[in-house]
């Protein structure tokens, strides 16, 4: 049968369907397939036997829906492709005897334990799986209608027709043999015969601990009438001290499940909080600075000279009274300067401000009255005026020979020049480096 991993929309939880290979072949298949079903149903509940849920017939196709686990016994001595560590075995032995004990003592015989009808939960439990071999003893010592189960694991009074609990315990035990020692068990021939007469191969067995292979020998005993029934072995002081360290570490298991459970449910909580609170502290926090959180950041000037290249709006006293010396200029003879300047915002340069390009932002520290008549002027026949003064203080002073006075005017000694020259700004920067 092929068992898929499905999702219940009832409540969401995984489960495994078994589902029948091939259709009915008639009604008395049909019957033999629902009478696993209700041996199914006779099992009951228990930690250590697969849960069953539910069956039915879809299309001539028998479904069975049980538990979920991790994968079989078999697949996981395969992947391990080692024997399994001392411990695990007592482990598997613990929860196989628990669930062993559970059947027989309703009467139920398994008949086919065996590594692949061993499953492992996502806890860590060992379970007891497919039942379709499983009989009612019903207070006799056999059954007719009992099938042999896998040779390998096949108790040798099955073959006389002797159908009893203690067939189960020697199935267990072969199957404790070989995840042991990772050996593959015989189908037949001698090996099997050997096995079936009490006879260990001491080549795999010899490095078990001494209470296993005791524990062993009394389950692989030939003669079932003297073979170890299950409740005899759950009171042997070795298996009940597998079943106290079982106990131990299996509630350490699950308080380490649940501290996590809890860890991670703190771990969104605290997730949630900081997301809602997140929008709050940061528009207290721009509060207190006094920012403002719909308006983005003003980006920098590209040309500091163009800020000041103030509208005719202004008024003429928008500049400050504070003034500071500028620098004589390479370029010649000028003037020596001094500028009224206006307080540029921090983001500017401090270079820019205290070195003001050539012909740009310089004025007269006292205003003359003719200055004041040039600038009302000038705002009356250029539209876009700029509050740079008009007067180049790098126009160099040119006295005409002719002339006696020295103030008869400014001549341009290049002809007309920008306010703004670039390559001067950058040759001031070069100065500032040496």
């Amino acid at each position: 049968m092929a068992v898929p991993e499905v999702r219940s929309r009832e409540d969401g939880c995984l489960y495994a369907v078994k589902r029948s290979v091939s259709p009915f072949r008639g009604e008395s298949d049909r019957h033999r397939k629902l009478e696993e079903v209700r041996k199914h149903e006779r099992v009951g509940q228990h930690p250590n036997c697969l849960r069953f849920v539910r069956a039915w017939e879809e299309r001539r196709m028998l479904y069975l829906q049980t538990e979920l686990c991790v994968g079989s016994l078999q697949q996981h001595s395969e992947d391990f492709g080692a024997p399994l560590p001392p411990q695990q075995v007592w482990d598997i032995a613990c929860d196989l005897l628990r669930g062993l004990k559970h059947l027989h003592d309703r009467n139920l015989l398994h008949l086919d334990i065996k590594p692949a009808n061993v499953f492992i939960s996502f806890s860590g439990l060992y379970k007891l799986g497919d039942f379709g071999l499983m009989v009612e003893l019903d207070g006799a010592e056999g059954s007719g209608d009992a099938q042999e189960g896998d040779p390998r694991y096949m108790a040798p009074e099955l073959l006389d027709g002797v159908f009893t609990k203690a067939a189960d315990v020697f199935s267990l035990g072969m199957t404790l043999l070989e995840v042991a020692c990772n050996m593959e068990l015989p189908k037949g021939g001698e090996s099997w015969q050997q096995l079936r007469r009490g006879h260990l191969p001491t080549e795999f067995t010899s490095q078990l601990p001494p209470d296993f292979l005791k524990v062993l020998g009394a389950m692989l005993e030939p003669d079932y009438r003297c073979r170890a029934t299950v409740d005899w072995l759950l009171f042997l002081p070795a298996i009940q001290r597998a079943e106290r360290w079982r106990k131990m570490t299996l509630s350490t298991q699950r308080m380490f499940t649940k501290m996590f459970a809890v860890f991670q449910l703190l771990v969104w909580l605290v997730l949630v909080m900081f997301h809602g609170l997140r929008r709050p502290v940061m528009w207290l926090w721009h509060w207190g600075r006094g920012d403002s959180l719909g308006s983005a950041p003003s980006s920098p000037s590209p040309n500091l000279f163009a800020e000041s290249s103030l509208s005719s709006d202004w008024d003429d006293d928008s500049f400050g009274e504070d003034v500071f010396e500028v620098p004589p200029s390479p370029l010649g003879n000028t003037r020596s300067l001094t500028f009224h300047g206006q307080d540029f915002p921090l983001r500017h340069s401090p270079d820019l401000m205290s070195r003001p390009s050539l012909g740009s932002t310089s004025t007269p520290c006292n205003k003359s009255p003719d200055y004041s008549m040039r600038k009302r002027s000038a705002l009356t026949l250029t539209p876009n005026i700029s509050r740079i003064s008009q007067e180049s203080p790098c126009r160099v002073k040119s006295v005409s020979p002719d002339s006696s006075d020295s103030s008869s005017g400014f001549v341009d000694a290049e002809g007309p020049r920008s306010a703004f020259l670039p390559r001067n700004l950058l040759s001031m920067f070069d100065e500032l480096d040496k």
